[in-house]
């Protein structure tokens, strides 16, 4: 709202502007009459550029011709029209209040929402206004067929004394007798538009309805839908007529008011409510039975509380009602025999009394036809000027004089003459203004242009120089870089060799293989041992260590580490056999049944029942191996020897696994495809999977839908982890 100057304007005092539009302003006005007569009323002037526009003349007159007869407490009156100068005019019912868009952002700016009953009671109002509306017939009994075409928070009034109200019939659309909007032209706002309104399709009252409909579910949500869409989005989203249902963003609604929402928002018009009032009372169902009914004085003191009025200083009423106790009528209310309580001050609590169980009988499609007396007053003809007054008894009125010769939407032949005089001067000075400045231009430009030709001329520099300079040391920056990267690749090859050169001096003991560290700090856990020799009775050692009890070993009970391959070692005269084993992963036992032989190789393989067992032969160390099942590596068991309580692993699996990535490589005895947690990995048999407490699921697919067993291998971080399929 803008402050300004008090300005006389015909017969009104505007005093401040209330909004402004394409098409028109809105002031606040004092109108004033005879005798010091003063009342305020909005004032909606068409903007005086648009006054020899007849499409937005034409609109303006609709307007008040449509809503002059309109008498109903929830929408705006219009009291006049008229033609002040060169502008048009409409005197409206001023209505002093917020409207439903202001409240939500202020609300929105304190992260808050319309209390429900509040936004029940706008949406109720709001109906009724629109029925009412709908519903309008002429002097001859005829319907009007009225579509408002722009129900928006923005068209709906809130006033100080509760009251809730319908503005802007601007865009309105009635059946005949009426400026007509050409067929496929879209009009109002694109967010509140019905599926058929945004395809430029036919369309009638229940465009309102979808309108209502799309108010109600903001309130609901407490925002502005698609927020942030632009203007080609909104139109493809109206076209669409989808929306979220409301109980999925809004939770906790009352029984039945997400359907009531959802059907007043369908895209078909056929399923949508055939009426306002049909909508209205739906949700006076809801509000009767949840106890939510509120008082046109309740949602004024909440409007009062929101934006407190600068012009309410409070009155006698107010102050006695204050000091006076709760006065109880003892009446009973009609049609329940309950009594009323009637409550004190602005704070009071709504819905109080009892709504009627029903209605007494069903309501009809149409109204009934008013009384004579209460008949809306004929259609104002805003086309002719107001009747002059009387003259004075005795006094011969003069003639008078001959109606000007009528052009089309009321203007004069004069005016008209006058109107294109002024546009010719506005446009001939416009030209004079464009050839004066091109003029000053040119003028400019002559004079830059002679100012740079007197400047001295400056002798440029030579460019072979620089370019030579800058070649130069590109030239050398680049044999700089070359040196630099050839001497890395010399460090790096040297270190590379020097260290492949002693792992290949280092000679091992055929008796003796020491951990790599004997004292490192390791959890422990307890495995089961069964060793079986050919030929038997071979001098078993463990990590380098000798122990007292030759082969074979059956179920010998003994502790290991999780994290350490055990070094196995079974000897008998210059027979040997060697392998390093890692800590089952399931079962707890370890089996091996190996030939010892001279000079040959050993190869080992698990059985079917996840043990570790094999056959090997000769004196060199058959690598690492890993027993199927659930369990981690470790070393530097001894036979009989009781673990620790407390670093035994627990029942459901090893612990100390996450974190960390481990390598898989698996092994099978035919071709086959890898498939880890039911996903096929292809024919790749090497995998880097990270450490977790849970077990892998390995399975191998052989072809022709033969599939191995599953096999659930730990994954155990920084070293190699090895599994093997059998074909079945």
């Amino acid at each position: 709202m803008s402050l300004m100057t008090a300005k006389q304007y015909g017969n009104y005092e505007l005093v401040e502007r209330i909004a402004r539009g394409g098409m028109a302003e809105v002031f606040k006005a004092r109108m004033k009459g005879a005798a010091g007569f003063e009342k305020l009323v909005a004032l909606k002037m068409l903007h005086s550029h648009l006054a020899e526009d007849a499409d937005m003349v034409a609109s303006l007159k609709d307007e008040a011709r449509l809503v002059s007869n309109m008498l109903h407490p929830n929408i705006c009156q219009v009291l006049y029209f008229e033609q002040i100068g060169e502008t048009y005019c409409i005197t409206m019912e001023y209505i002093h209040g917020k409207d439903v868009s202001t409240m939500m952002r202020a609300l929105r700016k304190s992260n808050q929402k319309l209390p429900l009953e509040f936004a029940l009671f706008i949406i109720r109002q709001t109906l009724t206004g629109l029925d009412y509306a709908h519903r309008m017939v002429d002097s001859s009994n005829n319907p009007l067929n009225i579509i408002h075409r722009d129900i928006s928070p923005q068209n709906i009034l809130v006033s100080y004394s509760g009251a809730v109200k319908i503005i802007d019939f601007g865009i309105a659309k009635a059946a005949e007798g009426l400026h007509h909007t050409q067929d496929g032209v879209i009009k109002g706002k694109f967010r509140y538009m019905a599926p058929e309104q945004a395809m430029g399709l036919a369309i009638d009252h229940r465009v309102d309805i979808f309108a209502a409909g799309v108010v109600l579910y903001e309130l609901l949500l407490g925002e502005t839908h698609s927020k942030g869409a632009t203007d080609a989005e909104l139109i493809i989203k109206a076209q669409s007529g989808a929306f979220e249902p409301i109980e999925r963003v809004v939770p906790n609604l009352p029984r039945d008011l997400a359907e009531v929402v959802r059907k007043a928002l369908m895209k078909d018009p056929s399923e949508r409510f055939p009426s306002a009032r049909l909508f209205r009372t739906a949700l006076d169902g809801i509000v009767k039975r949840e106890g939510l009914e509120v008082a046109p004085e309740a949602m004024a003191s909440y409007l009062n509380n929101m934006f407190p009025d600068v012009y309410s200083r409070g009155s006698r009423v107010d102050e006695i009602e204050q000091l006076a106790g709760d006065i109880l009528e003892l009446s009973p209310l009609p049609e329940t025999g309950q009594m009323q309580s009637m409550p004190r001050g602005p704070g009071f609590a709504a819905g109080s009394g009892s709504m009627p169980a029903a209605f007494p009988q069903p309501l009809s499609a149409r109204p009934a036809p008013l009384p004579a007396h209460l008949a809306p007053p004929p259609t104002m003809d805003f086309s002719s000027p107001p009747p002059p007054p009387p003259a004075p008894a005795g006094v011969v009125p003069p003639a008078p004089a001959p109606l000007p010769e009528a052009h089309p939407v009321g203007l004069t032949k004069g005016t008209s003459e006058k109107a294109r005089e002024r546009r010719k001067r506005e446009r001939d000075q416009k030209k004079e203004e464009q050839v004066r400045v091109d003029k000053e231009n040119e003028t400019m430009r002559v004079n830059a242009k002679a100012a740079a030709k007197a400047l001295p001329r400056v002798k440029r520099p030579s460019v072979v120089w620089p370019f030579v300079d800058r070649l130069g040391k590109a030239f050398v920056n680049t044999l700089v870089n070359i040196f630099l990267g050839v001497l890395v690749i010399a460090i790096g090859a040297g270190i590379l060799y020097f260290t492949r050169s002693e792992e290949a001096q280092e000679k091992k003991d055929p008796k003796r293989t020491p951990i790599a560290d004997p004292a490192k700090d390791c959890k422990r856990g307890p495995v089961e041992l069964t060793l079986v020799s050919d030929p038997s009775d071979a001098e078993v050692w463990l990590d380098g260590e000798k122990m007292d009890l030759p082969s074979p070993w059956h179920n010998v009970k003994t502790d290991m580490c999780y994290n350490v391959p055990l070094a196995i070692r079974m000897v008998k005269g210059d027979l040997s056999y060697e392998q390093k084993v890692d800590y089952p992963v399931e079962g707890g036992r370890i089996t091996l049944s190996v030939k010892l032989e001279k000079g040959g190789n050993m190869s080992v393989e698990p059985d079917s029942t996840g043990t570790g067992t094999g056959t090997g032969s000769g004196t060199g160390s058959g690598g690492t191996y890993r027993p199927t099942g659930s369990g981690s590596t470790g070393s530097g068991m001894r036979p009989a020897q009781d673990p620790p309580p407390q670093d035994a692993p627990p029942a459901d699996g090893p612990v100390d696994l996450a974190g960390g990535v481990g390598v898989l490589k698996i092994t099978c005895s035919a071709p086959c495809t890898i498939l880890i947690a039911g996903k096929n990995k292809g024919s790749e048999k090497v995998f880097r999977l990270r450490a977790r407490k849970d077990p892998y699921a390995i399975q191998a697919d052989f072809g022709s839908g033969v599939l191995s067993e599953i096999k659930k291998v730990y994954i155990f971080p920084n070293q190699d982890n090895f599994a093997h399929f059998s074909h079945p």
